[in-house]
């Protein structure tokens, strides 16, 4: 973990959060898909 001084800046932080959330967004819409695909095809 690095101190919080070494940070660029508050919007470098900001845009790791959200790449990170739009990831998450699809791993979770990738299972979902795959889910329901798996459902119908029974």
């Amino acid at each position: 973990m690095y101190p919080l001084s070494l940070w660029p800046d508050p919007s470098f932080s900001f845009s790791s959060a959200s790449v990170i959330t739009s990831a998450r967004f699809l791993v979770i819409t990738e299972s979902l898909s795959s889910a329901v695909k798996r459902h119908l095809r029974t």
